[in-house]
């Protein structure tokens, strides 16, 4: 065969192969997910520390709770996947972000395999294993960064029990919008602040944002 045709056959079966790939890839990607149900009595053993907490009207609330959580870093992920873990009927997951080599000191699910995911992603198929059921959980990944111009469009579709806020501290804007909208709204806000470097634990409180002194945010 001259060098003329050798080039030729390549180029065609590289054009039927990449042709191929494309085809398999289109295929997969237009596969529905798959739905594995969970037998109820395999869901309330699953909750059943839980509801000796929480006695039984305290899990009807909880299995009726639909939250968002706004950043799936360190904090906003670990509060995640716990929401996962407690029983809740739907989480929102809300960031822009992707994960890095840096971020897996912190994040509740990453691994070094997850390096370059969206962080929603990796935390939406992470929370999915826990509850693989949609009958009991649902949960929404929205690779978006929360601002003024989208902050309705990212709270629509549900009557929301409460939002999670870990927007960082360096974004003081968006964090003072979303109270606002969630004022609006009727919605209750559970607000991880900046620490600043503060290191003495016995100092911590949990309270009403009015109360806060000496803190510029």
């Amino acid at each position: 065969m001259s060098s003329k045709s050798a080039v030729t056959a390549f180029l065609v079966g590289s054009a039927v192969t990449l042709t191929f790939l494309n085809l398999w890839n289109r295929e997969k990607s237009t596969e529905k997910k798959e739905i594995r149900r969970i037998p109820r009595e395999l869901r309330d053993e699953q909750l059943s520390r839980h509801t000796l907490y929480f006695g039984e009207e305290g899990m009807k609330k909880l299995q009726n709770s639909k939250i968002v959580v706004i950043g799936v870093g360190s904090v906003g992920s670990h509060a995640a996947h716990m929401l996962a873990r407690s029983g809740v009927s739907r989480i929102r997951l809300i960031d822009f972000d992707t994960i890095t080599a840096s971020s897996l000191n912190a994040h509740a699910c990453a691994t070094r395999d997850d390096v370059g995911t969206a962080k929603v992603t990796c935390l939406q198929k992470m929370c999915e294993e826990l509850c693989p059921d949609p009958n009991y959980l649902i949960v929404e990944g929205i690779m978006q960064k929360y601002t003024q111009d989208n902050a309705e469009e990212l709270l629509d579709g549900h009557n929301w029990d409460m939002v999670i806020d870990t927007i960082g501290d360096n974004d003081v804007p968006s964090k003072v919008c979303l109270f606002a909208q969630c004022i609006r709204k009727g919605i209750r806000v559970v607000s991880a602040m900046s620490v600043e470097g503060k290191f003495d634990t016995t100092r911590l409180r949990i309270c009403d944002l009015k109360t806060a002194s000496r803190d510029p945010t």
